[in-house]
């Protein structure tokens, strides 16, 4: 082989396999940093459930930025069942906002459970594959794939996923093997959910006091990536960097994924769970990441035409 024909093969080579190893970067299909409500639709379950966009969450309940939101706290705050003692939530998703194909739905999110009343059984989650109007929650209802946090950690299923209404029990096979459990006992989800001094870092207006328990959801920020890969008919749910578990198609019931995504709180019970039981969102982004069949065609597409130019 000449020195040219080995040149051009060497070029070739390299070229396919820098754009094959290469990581595909993620296009952004959406943000919000929650600071309107302009590019929102609220699904209020009653008056009494509330959607509060562009909230300084740091100010009036002493909760730290969230962590990708830099020094920044303003964001979101919704209520439920704060004055008519009946069970509610409320739901928002993206305006018009449609996604599909391989795609990530990532937020920030704080539920605050209000401890001068002893707890409340406050839920907050997220998913993809929303309809736009059903009312999330586990009110018998639920739309998409989504995940569902037990704010005070006092349900016997305090990490929770569903398809549509339908909630995915550990023995269903698609939590992470490695959890023993999808409570606050489980020593990986106490891991991103440490025991913290509510005292610490509230102001005085709250008055909550105490320590809550390890693996407890609420009092912290969680991060969650919800990695959405329509063609393998798959979910991945991800916790601070823990896999939690993926919602599949192929095991049990189906799910939608493609459509809208949804931020959700609710109350469960119809006694009322006090002013600071709310649950906090910031930092949405959507992301879209290249197929690999997509990057494998642009590198065979690279590799003629170093073939032309060399002709």
């Amino acid at each position: 082989m000449g020195n040219g024909s080995k040149l051009r093969a060497m070029m070739a080579a390299g070229l396919f396999a820098g754009m094959v190893a290469a990581p595909a970067s993620a296009a952004v299909l959406f943000s919000d940093d929650m600071s309107s409500g302009a590019a929102w639709t609220v699904n209020a379950f009653s008056a009494d459930d509330t959607a509060t966009f562009g909230y300084d969450y740091g100010a009036l309940a002493g909760i730290p930025a969230a962590p990708t939101a830099g020094s920044d706290t303003v964001g979101l705050r919704l209520d439920a069942n704060t004055v008519d003692g009946v069970e509610g939530g409320v739901t928002v998703t993206a305006t018009g906002q449609s996604f599909s194909g391989i795609y990530t739905l990532s937020y920030d999110v704080w539920i605050q459970w209000d401890s001068t009343t002893g707890g409340s059984t406050e839920y907050a989650g997220g998913g993809v594959g929303y309809d736009g109007v059903t009312q999330q929650g586990d009110l018998g209802t639920g739309s998409g794939g989504h995940l569902l946090l037990v704010g005070d950690g006092s349900s016997s299923r305090d990490y929770r996923m569903y398809k549509d209404a339908g909630e995915q029990f550990l023995a269903s096979g698609q939590y992470n093997p490695a959890l023993t459990s999808n409570t606050d006992a489980d020593p990986l989800l106490q891991g991103i959910s440490p025991s913290v001094d509510m005292a610490s870092f509230d102001p005085p207006q709250t008055g909550a006091t105490g320590l809550t328990g390890d693996g407890v959801p609420g009092w912290n920020w969680t991060h969650v990536d919800m990695i959405v890969n329509e063609a393998a008919g798959t979910i991945r749910i991800e916790l601070d960097g823990l896999w939690l578990g993926t919602l599949d198609t192929n095991v049990g019931s189906p799910v939608p994924l493609s459509g809208a995504i949804s931020l959700f709180h609710y109350d469960r019970y119809g006694s009322v769970a006090g002013q600071w039981a709310a649950a906090y969102f910031d930092n949405i982004v959507v992301t879209d990441v290249p197929e690999p069949a997509s990057l494998g065609l642009l590198a065979l597409g690279g590799i003629m035409l170093v073939r032309r130019r060399y002709r």
